[in-house]
Formats: structure tokens, sequence, C-alpha cells
């Protein structure tokens, strides 16, 4: 089943403008046809002003599940230091939000 993020484009706008996301970018499953209502959303996601702030992290994650009922997996970008796993996060993503 194909995922559309447009009927919680409001509720995205909201928690992305509460906690200062510059950007949230889908990869993964929720772009392909296996996606199904068993799956997670991944995300890279990207703040403005410091990123090491762990409560500001969880809050968006924790916000991010309430929103769309399922479990979500943040990714900041930095963190990725492996280049065939960066490969193939960036194959195809969605920019979902981006201030």
């Amino acid at each position: 089943m194909k995922f559309s993020f447009e009927a919680y484009a409001s509720g995205i706008s909201r928690i992305c403008t509460t906690y200062g996301i510059k950007s949230l970018t889908a990869f993964g499953g929720v772009l392909s046809d296996e996606f199904d209502e068993n799956s997670d959303i991944d995300f890279l996601l990207e703040l403005h002003g410091p990123e090491n702030g762990m409560v500001r992290y969880m809050s968006i994650k924790r916000e991010l599940e309430e929103l769309f009922q399922r479990p979500v997996d943040l990714v900041m970008p930095r963190s990725i230091t492996n280049e065939r796993l960066k490969h193939y996060i960036y194959q195809k993503t969605m920019t979902v939000y981006a201030a």
C-alpha cells in the first residue's frame, strides 16, 4: 500500500514548527509498495540549533508516533557514517517538511 503524508500535513507542520525542525525527510519502506499496517516510518531529521538535546529528540519521536499511530525511526543525517547505508537511504527520499 502506498502511504500518503497529505492527510497529516497540518500535524507535521505543527510538530516541526514547535520543535524547530529544519527538515523532515521520509525514506525506506514508507515510500514503497511493501509498506503495510505493521510498518514503521523512517525519517531523516535535521534541526535548527543544537542537535544534542535528547529530550527534544524523544519529544519529536513521541509526537510523530502519536500523529501516525505507528513506530517512527529518526535518523540525523550527520550520524550516517557508512557510505553504503548513506547511498541506500538517499536513493529514494521524500521531503515531508522543510523550513
